[in-house]
């Protein structure tokens, strides 16, 4: 199972998929790492994820924007979390450029409340990271 995250300093919004199509899960505040971390996994465990996407805000040319290390720092920290519980996991990078917008356009053309929206976030990463699994394509790992 795989679980991408919408990493935002404000919300983390969670989605999961079997390799096929993504479902939105929840939407977790962004609070101390100390008391996120067991949050996500929890939802690791609950879900049997092998495999975590993050998104990752890149500017248009590619370059990494300052948040990026922030979300590699925290991936790190949950990679970290799973070595001691014995669990082997994957984690991915893929760009989530545009995504909320993206994620906002889907939710708006459906007639859905835009509340949701980093859920649905997180799907559009999980959905970018599906199709470039499939074709080929380079995905960063940690």
């Amino acid at each position: 199972m795989i679980l991408a995250i919408d990493y935002g300093k404000v919300r983390l919004g969670l989605a999961t998929s079997n390799g096929e199509l993504p479902t939105p899960i929840s939407v977790i505040k962004n609070q101390t790492w100390s008391k996120l971390v067991p949050q996500i996994v929890k939802v690791c465990f609950e879900k049997k994820v092998n495999i975590v996407v993050f998104g990752l805000p890149l500017f248009k040319d590619g370059t990494e924007s300052p948040m990026c290390k922030e979300i590699y720092q925290f991936a790190n920290r949950l990679k970290n979390e799973f070595v001691k519980d014995a669990k082997t996991i994957k984690i991915f990078f893929i760009n989530e450029n545009c995504s909320s917008k993206e994620a906002g356009g889907i939710m708006a053309n459906n007639g859905k409340r835009l509340n949701k929206v980093d859920q649905t976030a997180a799907c559009v990463i999980l959905q970018r990271y599906i199709d470039a699994h499939k074709s080929g394509a380079y995905i960063k790992e940690l």
